[in-house]
């Protein structure tokens, strides 16, 4: 679970690292992060806040460990947790419909992977 967390304190939405190619590939995944790590900051700059500041106050209050240089690594436990066996499964009722949940990691690659990493859809998926 401490795992878990940290990855999320760093990443903060799962789905901005659901794309299964970007693990393919231990350089792809590290110019991901970096470009990751920056978007974010610049991102909490424009609203005048340290992002960096924020999510260590949150890492240091569940006693959780705050590295961005090492955000690869988390992905990486990440991605190996999500795809062990047996694989996570749920399945869920919305009125009368039934959906099945298979796995968090998807092929999709998204505008932000291919932003980040300065690469097309079809460069990803041939690594």
């Amino acid at each position: 679970m401490n795992e878990l967390l940290t990855f999320l304190i760093h990443a903060g939405y799962i789905s901005d690292f659901s794309c299964k190619h970007i693990y393919k590939n231990k350089d792809l995944l590290n110019k991901y992060c970096t470009g990751y790590v920056s978007k974010i900051r610049e991102s909490y700059k424009a609203e005048n806040k340290d992002w960096d500041e924020i999510r260590e106050g949150i890492a240091k209050k569940l006693s959780l460990t705050f590295n961005p240089d090492k955000l690869a690594d988390f992905a990486m436990t990440f991605y190996k947790a999500a795809t062990r066996e047996p694989i996570f499964s749920c399945t869920y009722l919305d009125g009368e419909e039934e959906y099945t949940c298979d796995s968090v990691l998807s092929d999709i690659v998204g505008l932000w992977i291919k932003e980040l990493t300065g690469m097309s859809r079809e460069e990803i998926e041939g690594i």
